[in-house]
């Protein structure tokens, strides 16, 4: 089915950006049924850190763009008595990810948010969370690595974006699922990958 799309820039780390957006939308497709909250900044943020700013811009994407466009779509849903809002972590919300402190605290604290917005938005509201495993390679990873990855999930593979996209889909009909994770890595995190 066709259906109407447009993008539209953010940064979702600014909440002045965020309510532009959500009034953006509101204005082209009328309410905001869905909240997928997808972004992230991958970057290296060893510790102990002399530059702590790159600490904080992955940090403040997380966790402070999450809350900010979680607020600024709740008031609408909550009027509406229905919505759902789904986040997506991965497996450093379990496992930290070495040299990767900053991404591992925020995808934590992410999968925080996602269990308390369940509980404050509670009963027309559901909120939920995805944590893919290795799913899409980064641009330009040798064969041998992508290998190695899939060889630490217990089914000897990877997922792909498509399998991302049915969680989210499942959730969005599941219609007695709050508070919860779905984790979507071929068994990666209980095979201690």
């Amino acid at each position: 089915q066709n259906r109407p799309a447009f993008a539209h820039w953010c940064d979702v780390s600014d909440e002045t950006a965020v309510k532009k957006l959500v009034a953006a939308v509101n204005e082209q497709f009328g309410a905001i049924d869905v909240l997928v909250f997808a972004a992230s900044h991958w970057q290296a943020t060893p510790f102990p850190s002399a530059h702590t700013a790159e600490w904080l811009k992955v940090l403040r994407i997380l966790t402070e763009g999450a809350f900010f466009c979680a607020n600024a779509v709740a008031p609408s849903m909550l009027a509406r008595q229905s919505g759902a809002i789904i986040h997506l972590v991965d497996n450093s919300a379990f496992r930290p990810f070495a040299e990767f402190g900053a991404h591992s605290v925020g995808k934590s604290a992410l999968l925080a948010l996602t269990r308390q917005l369940a509980v404050e938005l509670a009963p027309h509201i559901r909120v939920n969370a995805i944590a893919p495993g290795p799913v899409l390679p980064l641009p330009g990873r040798s064969q041998a690595l992508i290998e190695r990855v899939a060889n630490r999930t217990l089914l000897k593979r990877w997922g792909s974006p498509q399998d991302v996209a049915q969680a989210v889909l499942y959730l969005l009909q599941a219609d007695y699922i709050t508070g919860a994770c779905i984790n979507l890595d071929g068994g990666e995190l209980i095979a201690g990958g």
